[in-house]
């Protein structure tokens, strides 16, 4: 559907999206921004004071995703959330940085750059699904830069959930959603109760979802391929009482035996098991998941 009712209901939704970015802006006091971090310009938004906390957003995510999240944690951290390299903002690129090994690196240029004065030292990181898994590699790399670590649904070498896995074998892949028929399936496999967006918000969520379509097509097909060595780094046991886990009972994105993964990856992380929520713990429950990562970051940091 792409007559003149889709067009309008894509623009009353682009404005409802913006008038909604508005009032989180003014309510956390976003500012944005964009720092070096090794050849790239990473795109960030950040807000709030206290110790930092690093939001790394999953696959065909952007930055903007955390805004439920930043309103709650705002007042306890600073809150750091860029782009991903391939995604959000950021610039195209090819799909060998889109590795979770060469994502954690820029990220931690990033934490790099953005360093002054006091503001050093470890950081509170939190990844949602592919962004837990780079966040993983980045604690397991790189320990002394996280002063603890929260994967929430993490991806992982367990791979995709049966049902997800069947259709990408079919040739037809959820996650690649370009028309707004497949963002709101994408939204019934992700979310146990579909978010409270009005029907022009999620057409306009839509078509910032497709807007990158061939390009994560592309770099789909290059995760596909990533083999155990290049998601495996060495292990760090500096880090393994600091890390938690947060995945949801009604989970059919990722495989849950990933769970079991970062069990052996971090054999002391704590894990939360959510009731009525999927693969999205950060909009379906999100104060559980903030008050989850308050408690963690206070009991470690």
């Amino acid at each position: 559907m792409n007559g003149p009712i889709a067009r309008a209901e894509l623009e009353v939704g682009r404005t409802q999206y913006a008038a909604m970015q508005q009032l989180v802006h003014r309510t956390v006091g976003l500012r944005r921004g964009e720092a070096s971090a090794g050849p790239w310009r990473v795109p960030y938004v950040r807000c709030g004071r206290g110790p930092k906390l690093l939001l790394i957003h999953g696959f065909g995510d952007r930055k903007g995703s955390w805004s439920p999240l930043l309103l709650l944690l705002h007042r306890h951290f600073d809150c750091v959330a860029p782009d991903l390299l391939g995604f959000g903002e950021s610039p195209a690129v090819a799909s060998e940085h889109m590795l979770p090994r060469e994502q954690a690196r820029m990220l931690a240029g990033l934490l790099d750059s953005l360093e002054t004065g006091d503001d050093t030292g470890p950081v509170h990181v939190v990844g949602q699904s592919m962004g837990a898994m780079v966040a993983a590699y980045l604690a397991l790399e790189r320990a002394e830069r996280v002063a603890t670590l929260t994967l929430i649904s993490p991806a992982g070498p367990a791979g995709l959930a049966p049902e997800l896995q069947m259709a990408v074998a079919g040739g037809d892949n959820p996650l690649l959603a370009k028309d707004f028929a497949g963002f709101e399936r994408l939204l019934k496999l992700s979310m146990a109760r579909r978010p409270p967006f009005p029907r022009p918000m999620r057409r306009f969520l839509a078509h910032q979802w497709a807007a990158r379509h061939d390009e994560h097509t592309r770099h789909w097909e290059r995760l596909l391929a990533v083999t155990l060595d290049e998601l495996r780094p060495p292990a760090t046991p500096e880090l393994l009482p600091r890390s938690l886990l947060i995945y949801g009972e009604h989970e059919r994105v990722v495989h849950t035996d990933n769970v079991d993964v970062y069990r052996d990856w971090f054999p002391r992380i704590r894990v939360e098991h959510l009731k009525g929520v999927g693969h999205n713990p950060h909009h379906e429950a999100t104060n559980r998941v903030a008050r989850l990562i308050r408690e963690h970051a206070r009991r470690y940091g």
